[in-house]
């Protein structure tokens, strides 16, 4: 931002001043400001995901143990019967929909729009300009890309898992309650806000709008 002034979103490539005295402070100040306002929201976007990331870590390894016909488990054989299984997927959906009631409002789209943004202005400034400013533009376009692209994948995972789980435990006989139960069972996902949740077509769509998004930059600046 100080040595490239002139990047696009940038107040001063909007404002000129005539004289150098006005416009230094100018750029310097727009410098601090901005990048205390990137890193403020980057830590707290950041803050809010890694333990998620663990949740989703914690989630898939009880979804597959508890999944049925595998080689190997790494826990007891009593958490695989029907009683239990009815347990845990109560507790589970319980603590599931008490996390997601905290960030699918807000941190989960954040992170997705965001993190689309800043991806694209990165490729586009590494893609423009010359020098230390291609190197940082393509590595934080790129670190961003391959973040978005790791949570969301496992996000997306989630209902996947509990989808083979459900359908092990569907293939056997067992009594009409239980039946019920499993009828009544749906796969737990991470949802986008209210009007949709993270699946692998959601991860496609984000990587062609980063894409969409550097290429009309470098076309119109």
């Amino acid at each position: 931002m100080i040595i490239f002034p002139r990047v696009p979103f940038l107040p001063t490539s909007i404002v000129q001043f005539s004289t150098w005295y006005y416009h230094v402070p100018f750029v310097f100040l727009q410098t601090v400001f901005i990048y205390y306002i990137t890193s403020s929201i980057m830590s707290l976007y950041f803050l809010n995901a890694f333990p998620g990331i663990d949740m989703l870590y914690c989630a898939r390894f009880v979804i597959r143990e508890l999944r049925l016909y595998l080689n190997h488990y790494d826990t007891k054989g009593n958490l695989r019967t029907v009683e239990e299984f009815t347990k845990l997927y109560r507790a589970f959906q319980i603590l599931h929909h008490s996390v997601t009631d905290v960030w699918s409002p807000l941190v989960v789209p954040a992170h997705s729009w965001l993190f689309v943004a800043i991806s694209s202005l990165g490729l586009y400034i590494g893609l423009r300009f010359t020098g230390i400013a291609l190197i940082l533009g393509l590595a934080v376009g790129t670190n961003v890309l391959n973040y978005l692209i790791f949570v969301f994948t496992k996000a997306a995972n989630l209902r996947e898992s509990w989808e083979t789980t459900l359908r092990s435990w569907r293939r056997q006989n067992h009594s009409l309650y239980f039946r019920k139960f499993l009828k009544s069972c749906q796969p737990e996902k991470i949802n986008v806000g209210s009007l949709y949740f993270c699946d692998k077509g959601m991860v496609m769509t984000m990587i062609e709008c980063v894409f969409k998004n550097t290429i009309t930059l470098l076309t119109t600046f």
